[in-house]
């Protein structure tokens, strides 16, 4: 898949060199004018706290500077596909992503086209609440960040709550990837909060994308 028109320049692989086109306003690649020591620190530190890993785990160069992710989550609304920008709901529809291996540029315009032949298939949610995993085992679960308008924030939920349990389930038992699997799914979940000294209870029902 190669850059149209306008997309700028590209290398003899079809991926645009310099400043991506669309990083300005993709959610995918904040990272991407960071200096790669500090960048390698930050995923590092990011990958310990997702696994609840004691220490950042070792770091290997991938051999590929670019193309070199091989999954990639896409959204799908009104028949377009791309990124969803940070913290929006806003579609990004891009031409190369320069972090998608070849093959799965390859299949964008065959889904594009299915897309926009028989509809939107997909029965992702979203809650709008963003979580960190803090404490020695990672397993203290702190609101970051609230998207307005979000189920989040229909239900309640503010920057700095403790997620206590979920649907009855200790905080303890679980997991930063769990609680975010969870979460992508459009099911009715009873979360149990800290805010300051009180301890409250929420519902909170993930909305579907699309």
């Amino acid at each position: 898949m190669t850059a149209s028109e306008g997309e700028g320049p590209v290398t003899g692989a079809g991926y645009p060199q310099g400043p991506c086109p669309w990083g300005d306003a993709c959610g995918g690649c904040e990272l991407e004018a960071v200096p790669q020591p500090e960048r390698v620190e930050r995923l590092r530190t990011r990958v310990a706290l997702a696994l609840g890993l004691d220490a950042p785990p070792a770091w290997v160069d991938s051999p590929r500077p670019t193309a070199h992710r091989a999954r990639i989550k896409l959204a799908i609304d009104g028949g377009r596909v791309g990124y969803r920008a940070a913290r929006s709901h806003d579609l990004v529809e891009f031409g190369t992503c320069r972090i998608a291996r070849p093959e799965i540029q390859a299949v964008l315009p065959r889904l594009r086209a299915w897309v926009a032949t028989y509809g939107e298939p997909f029965d992702r949610a979203f809650s709008g609440v963003a979580l960190r995993a803090y404490g020695d085992d990672y397993r203290t679960f702190r609101v970051i960040d609230v998207l307005e308008r979000s189920p989040a924030s229909a239900a309640g939920i503010k920057k700095d709550d403790v997620f206590v349990a979920i649907d009855g389930v200790p905080a303890d038992q679980l997991r930063l990837w769990m609680i975010n699997d969870m979460f992508e799914r459009p099911n009715a979940y009873t979360v149990t909060i800290l805010r300051g000294n009180r301890t409250l209870t929420v519902n909170l029902t993930p909305a579907k994308l699309i």
